[in-house]
């Protein structure tokens, strides 16, 4: 069935709009879907939308959309004007490599809709996503998270490593267990979709002894990236300090030698920082394509 408009409200976020789907045999109490809307001269939005049971197999949900997209508040002209397409979540996440060892992309994930009042735990492997789209998001890091990691959408599939304390709704601090640091964003309790409650090791391996190889290419090409990334992260912050002590130098009326030996330093690790950026960006090419032969070998 195909999913029905059934109220349409002005908010302080937008246009509130409830949905209500038929999703025969299914028992959950809630469910989580990915609702795309494909709007007039085919703009086109998705959506994450929390579904509550209702009766006789029928669910109902809502979100908010932009007042820019809807050229007549009514039901009807939604109905009419606006294609919308409910789908299931994929359950094969992107060729990051950032859960390494424990989830890689030929693995099938299973999740779980993430239980709320505070019941997740350190240790959870959860998915979410930062996007002022979604209902329930009271912060915006899509400009920091911006890798697909569930395959196909901008979602991330990372481990709970610290809850907030304090916070209300919960939030946590969390890392991918392959990455070096922590992300750089909290996660509410609201942007929190799944809980992985269980992985299928190389279900969509087509080619395992490629995959393998693709798999130990792309990670070491990714451990070399980071490297790299640190090692001029540190050599700018060391430049322009020594930026600071050469016009002190100056201004005090150091000797030309002096001066001449400081400024040639100076010199050598401006150009050592652009060679690093040189090599950073062709890692980074270098990634996407050991990123693609992964996904060349898996379903």
């Amino acid at each position: 069935m195909e999913p029905q408009v059934v109220r349409l409200a002005g908010s302080n976020f937008g246009y509130r709009v409830e949905l209500s789907i038929y999703l025969p045999g299914v028992a959950e109490e809630q469910v989580i879907r990915k609702v795309e809307m494909w709007f007039p001269d085919w703009d086109f939005e998705e959506y994450i939308v929390i579904f509550t049971r209702q009766r006789s197999g029928y669910y109902r949900g809502y979100t908010y959309v932009e007042p820019a997209n809807v050229e007549r508040a009514t039901q009807a002209w939604f109905q009419e004007n606006v294609d919308i397409d409910i789908e299931e979540f994929p359950v094969r996440i992107a060729c990051t490599g950032s859960m390494r060892p424990v989830i890689h992309c030929g693995d099938e994930v299973i999740f779980e809709t993430a239980p709320r009042n505070g019941q997740l735990q350190v240790g959870d492997i959860v998915t979410f996503r930062f996007s002022r789209r979604d209902v329930a998001v009271d912060q915006d890091c899509s400009s920091v998270f911006t890798t697909p990691n569930l395959r196909g959408t901008k979602y991330i599939i990372h481990r709970i490593h610290q809850r907030v304390r304090g916070s209300s709704p919960p939030s946590y601090v969390t890392k991918g267990d392959n990455n070096p640091v922590r992300d750089p964003c909290v996660v509410s309790e609201n942007s929190i979709i799944f809980r992985v409650v269980e992985v299928n090791k190389d279900v969509y391996v087509i080619d395992q002894s490629l995959y393998a190889e693709y798999v130990q290419e792309h990670q070491r090409l990714l451990t070399e990236y980071r490297e790299k990334r640190a090692e001029r992260q540190d050599l700018l912050e060391r430049y322009y300090a020594s930026r600071v002590d050469y016009y002190r130098l100056w201004r005090s009326g150091a000797r030309q030698d002096t001066l001449d030996d400081f400024y040639n330093n100076l010199e050598s690790m401006r150009r050592r920082i652009n060679r690093l950026a040189d090599e950073l960006n062709q890692l980074r090419r270098d990634l996407r394509t050991a990123q693609g032969r992964i996904a060349s070998v898996v379903r």
